[in-house]
This record gives structure tokens, C-alpha cells and sequence, in this order.
């Protein structure tokens, strides 16, 4: 047994994919006016299409944050801020980027 809260990332949550999918893809995307990292992908997406797809198959598909996070500050980020419970996302970025760059909000 992991530890875990759910089983995220497995294909566990195929039935919640599918309802997630229902969802996500009824309202219409516009192209983002900032950059958007998802971290399936681990770069940059433009396209609205691929950013409603990729936010979809974030429930059964790995994340790849050792890769994002440098992206993400090759890209310019200098900051994180973690919403929510928990300090795991707090923590993987602050070992892949050892100076403090992360506020929390809650």
C-alpha cells in the first residue's frame, strides 16, 4: 500500500476521465494570453485544443515535474504559489530549485 489520497495518475481514475472529459470539453477554449505549462507535457501549449486534452489526461497520466519546474524558470518564473492543502508540490520544487521560491497561500 502507498500512502496516498487517491489514485491519481493510474489508470485507476479512467471512469473519472471520462466524466472529466465530459466537462472540459463542452465550453470553448480561447488561446491563452499567458504562458500555460501542464504538467503532462512538461512545455509550453498555445493551442486551446491541446491544453483542454492534456488537462484531461492529467488524471491518469505521470506528471512530470522534475522536467516543468526548470522549464518553468527557463521560461521566466522567478515564484511558486501553492493553493490548497498538502506540501508535497511545495517540497518537489524546492528540491529541484533549492532557493526559496514558494509562498503558500493556504
Amino acid at each position: 500500500m502507498v500512502p496516498v489520497g487517491g489514485p491519481f495518475r493510474s489508470t485507476l481514475m479512467l471512469s473519472a476521465k471520462e466524466e472529466l472529459a465530459t466537462v472540459i470539453e463542452a465550453p470553448n477554449f480561447n488561446s491563452p494570453t499567458c504562458l500555460v505549462y501542464q504538467n503532462v507535457l512538461s512545455k509550453v501549449i498555445t493551442y486551446p485544443a491541446i491544453i483542454k486534452q492534456k488537462h484531461i489526461n492529467q488524471l491518469t497520466d505521470a506528471a512530470r515535474w522534475t522536467q516543468i519546474v526548470p522549464a518553468m524558470f527557463a521560461g521566466g518564473a522567478t515564484r511558486f504559489t501553492k493553493v490548497g492543502p498538502g506540501s508535497v508540490l511545495q517540497g518537489l520544487v524546492m528540491k529541484i530549485k533549492k532557493e526559496r521560491v514558494v509562498d503558500e497561500v493556504c
